[in-house]
């Protein structure tokens, strides 16, 4: 089972899931299972859901069915309705494995403190493209934004 202390964006909340207060997600549970688990446990209907992310039904049906992929920026709206850290739901998109989100998490606090919550949508967007990348990719990535950084006059 996954430990869920520190993941959370505060104290439980109205919208917080059973399964989430009760810990009963782990590092298998799929996205589409989740998003349905989630849905289920706060009372929902998909439409209600679909309402709150500002898409049509039928797009979050495919969300739950996997079908479609949610974005960044609607994992990170679901992650704050239900309560949770978007770090967790994102983690069900890489190769399978928990990641501690901790410090990250805290940096997308401060930069929603600070700049609002674009900022933190779009540093959770490309979060979730690098940790998809292979790590071929993911070096150039990195190698490529350390340049960059470094000629930044």
């Amino acid at each position: 089972m996954i430990v869920l202390g520190g993941l959370f964006f505060g104290i439980e909340g109205k919208n917080m899931s059973k399964a989430i207060k009760e810990k009963t997600f782990d590092k298998h549970t799929q996205i589409t299972d989740m998003l349905r688990r989630l849905r289920s446990d706060a009372g929902l209907q998909q439409g209600d859901i679909a309402r709150i992310l500002g898409v049509k039904d039928s797009t979050y049906s495919a969300y739950e069915t996997g079908r479609i992929i949610p974005s960044a920026e609607k994992l990170y709206t679901l992650a704050k309705y239900y309560g949770i850290n978007v770090e967790f739901l994102l983690s069900k998109f890489g190769n399978g494995e928990d990641v501690n989100g901790c410090a990250i998490v805290s940096s997308a606090d401060r930069a929603e403190h600070d700049a609002g919550e674009e900022s933190v949508a779009t540093v959770e967007e490309l979060l979730y493209y690098y940790r998809n990348l292979s790590a071929p990719k993911k070096k150039m990535v990195f190698e490529l934004t350390k340049a960059m950084y470094m000629d930044r006059t």
